[in-house]
């Protein structure tokens, strides 16, 4: 709780030293209130062909009877279904490289917008949001978890935003994986630390970017085990 303060009051003094920059983002014109421009907005979304109804691959719908990609026919996911809000790929690939690894949280506010805006009317029901969680080593060496960023400006103080889970020490990271394979193999160990926050309740779980979904399936079978009524998972990007 106190680090969690601490981390709060010194992200306010960031904020206030390094205030939103007016432009888009993702191409420096000019926007209301830093926001994506309508020009980007309108080049950020999924192809438009048939998607999976459970993981937001795009998938032939004539390929199966269920619409299910390969990988969700083969196998059974604990989150209800993924909700993501565009494809993997530049400008967003650089400015979430920017975002976590330059330190650049201003760009959280407009990327949580844009991902508010994209999913608007899918998540409805939610009662809880909860961030996919960074290791101790990781959140003390950035300052801030940008999924818990992400999520405070998607749902806009419509439901809570807990840090619910606690992912334990040790295990490579995700981003310094060689291939996907590498990635399934990693699969991190997560805790429920708030119990009380999510038994019986239907859960937003939040985070950055889906490629595996390693990460998202042990947040959600962590939160599952908790007594979670349901885990819906919501995502920025979806690596294709």
């Amino acid at each position: 709780m106190r680090g969690g303060l601490l981390r709060e009051v010194a992200g306010g003094v960031v904020d206030l030293l390094w205030p939103l920059p007016q432009g888009c983002p993702a191409c420096g014109r000019a926007s209301r209130g830093g926001r994506f421009c309508e020009a980007c907005r309108r080049q950020l979304g999924f192809p438009p062909v048939p998607s999976c109804p459970r993981c937001g691959l795009p998938a032939p719908v004539a390929a199966r009877p269920s619409g299910l990609c390969d990988v969700c026919a083969a196998q059974l996911w604990p989150f209800t279904r993924l909700l993501a809000a565009a494809p993997y790929r530049e400008p967003l690939r650089g400015l979430l490289h920017c975002l976590k690894f330059r330190r650049e949280r201003h760009l959280a506010r407009p990327l949580g917008e844009f991902l508010a805006e994209r999913l608007a009317g899918r998540w409805e029901g939610a009662e809880v949001a909860v961030p996919v969680p960074l290791s101790a080593a990781r959140l003390r060496e950035r300052g801030f978890n940008q999924a818990q960023l992400l999520a405070e400006a998607m749902v806009r103080g419509r439901v809570p935003v807990v840090e619910a889970l606690r992912r334990a020490p040790g295990g490579a990271r995700q981003s310094l994986a060689r291939d996907r394979a590498e990635r399934r193999a990693n699969r991190p160990q997560l805790a429920c630390v708030r119990q009380e926050t999510v038994a019986g309740r239907r859960i937003l779980l939040v985070d950055d970017v889906f490629t595996t979904g390693v990460t998202m399936t042990a947040c959600a079978d962590a939160l599952l085990r908790a007594g979670a009524r349901s885990v819906t998972a919501a995502v920025l990007c979806r690596d294709l």
